[in-house]
């Protein structure tokens, strides 16, 4: 009996090992996978034509009041924010909204993409 015991036990410790395998390669192609959409997000943002680009200036930033006009900018989040998709960005009903948010470098025209 103290034979089976023992081959009870190596087995339960061979399906832990194969587990803790598993699990340690699900972390890495998460890992991975996770580094290659932010390596994607960063190639996106850098071919922007600069043209496009709309900096927010520090005298956009101090507007106090905006018109409500519906003119849809997508405003480019600074590298403050990490994030996991793309587009690092959110759209705003017109660029003063876009630049009254800290986290907003820029603006282009037009919805963010999805």
């Amino acid at each position: 009996m103290e034979k089976n015991k023992k081959g009870i036990m190596k087995n339960k410790y061979a399906n832990l090992l194969f587990y803790l395998a598993v699990a340690i390669v699900a972390v890495a192609i998460m890992i991975s996978v996770i580094d290659r959409i932010n390596t994607a997000n960063n190639n996106t943002n850098e071919n922007l034509d600069e043209k496009h680009k709309n900096y927010c200036t520090p005298e956009s930033r101090k507007a106090e009041v905006c018109i409500t006009l519906y003119e849809p900018v997508c405003g480019w989040f600074n590298e403050t924010i990490k994030c996991v998709r793309y587009p690092c960005a959110a759209t705003y009903s017109n660029k003063c909204f876009a630049c009254q948010d800290p986290k907003v470098e820029y603006w282009t025209e037009g919805e963010c993409p999805k």
